[in-house]
C-alpha cells in the first residue's frame, strides 16, 4: 500500500473516533513510519524482528499540570509494515471478517437464505488494524496502561456485539 493511501486511513482512524475523545487530543503530533527504529524497539522491550504496531511517547494527560509546564509534544506513531504484515496473516483476516460481519452467499445458500461470513480483503483488515491501533495509541494518551485498554477493547467488543444483533 503507498504511504499516501495509509495516511489516509490513519486520518479516517481518527475521524471515527468520538468527538468528546478527538477534541482533548491536545499538543500530540500523529506520525506515520515504515518500521519503528532500534530504539523504539528497545523501548518497547521488543526483540528487532517484533512486530511493533504503534507507540505512544510523552506524558499522558491524566499527569499533565502536576508540575508539568512547556511540553513537547507528545507523539503517536502508526507502523505502516508492522499492520500490513499482520494484515497478511490468515488468522488476523478471519478475526477481522467476523467484527465486520461480512456476509456471503454461495449459489445454494441463496435459495436457502443463509448467511455466512466471508474472507475480508487485505484492505478491509488494515483499515480494522489501522483503527484498533489509533485507538489503543490514543488510549495511552489519556493515561490507560495496557491492562486498562484491554478492558476497554473487552467494553467496546461488548457494546459492537450487542449494537450489530
Amino acid at each position: 500500500m503507498k504511504r499516501e493511501e495509509f495516511e489516509k486511513l490513519v486520518n479516517e482512524a481518527l475521524l471515527v473516533l468520538p468527538k468528546r475523545i478527538s477534541q482533548k487530543i491536545t499538543n500530540t503530533a500523529i506520525c506515520v513510519e515504515r518500521r519503528p527504529s532500534e530504539e523504539q524497539l528497545k523501548k518497547t522491550g521488543l526483540k528487532y524482528y517484533g512486530l511493533l504496531l504503534g507507540l505512544y511517547e510523552g506524558i499522558p494527560q491524566t499527569i499533565w499540570g502536576k508540575g508539568f509546564g512547556g511540553n513537547l509534544p507528545d507523539k503517536i506513531t502508526i507502523f505502516q509494515e508492522s499492520i500490513e504484515k499482520l494484515a497478511g496473516f490468515p488468522e488476523e483476516a478471519k478475526r477481522t471478517s467476523s467484527l465486520l460481519h461480512l456476509p456471503s452467499r454461495s449459489e445454494g445458500e441463496r435459495r436457502t437464505n443463509v448467511l455466512r461470513t466471508r474472507p475480508a480483503t487485505r484492505e478491509s483488515v488494515i483499515r480494522e488494524l489501522v483503527k484498533n491501533v489509533v485507538w489503543h495509541e490514543v488510549a495511552h494518551h489519556f493515561g490507560f496502561s495496557e491492562r486498562g485498554i484491554k478492558l476497554l477493547q473487552q467494553k467496546r467488543d461488548f457494546k459492537k456485539g450487542r449494537s450489530d444483533n
